[in-house]
């Protein structure tokens, strides 16, 4: 498998991992700036209305790329990340095992040349 599509795929699956760690904070954001919104707007004189809302609503998807999305996508590349050493380290156990078995295999190979 190429390393793009391995690449790909890591972060994939970071994403879904992800959310076991923390579910998607964008909806409870949305919630949080239409609690406000329902709080100030009787607050705002009724012809700046559609602004005002319109000025909450780009507040909020502000907040979201600056926060949000950018601690999802943290968390996505910590878990590939961690996905990728959890491979290396796999790698690395299973040469060690193999090395293991040759020095073994090598022991027997010198016993037997010892007792000839």
């Amino acid at each position: 498998m190429c390393r793009e599509v391995r690449v790909m795929s890591r972060h994939i699956h970071g994403f879904n991992e992800s959310k076991g760690y923390c579910s998607e904070t964008c909806p409870d954001v949305d919630s949080a700036f239409s609690d406000a919104w329902e709080e100030i707007k009787d607050m705002v004189a009724p012809r700046c209305e559609d602004e005002a809302e319109r000025a909450i609503d780009m507040l909020c998807e502000k907040v979201k790329k600056v926060g949000t999305e950018k601690l999802r996508e943290a968390l996505c590349s910590a878990i590939s990340d961690k996905m990728e050493a959890e491979g290396e380290r796999d790698d690395l156990k299973r040469q060690v095992s193999d090395l293991e078995s040759e020095i073994a295999s090598l022991k027997d190979e010198l016993s037997l040349a010892e007792s000839a």
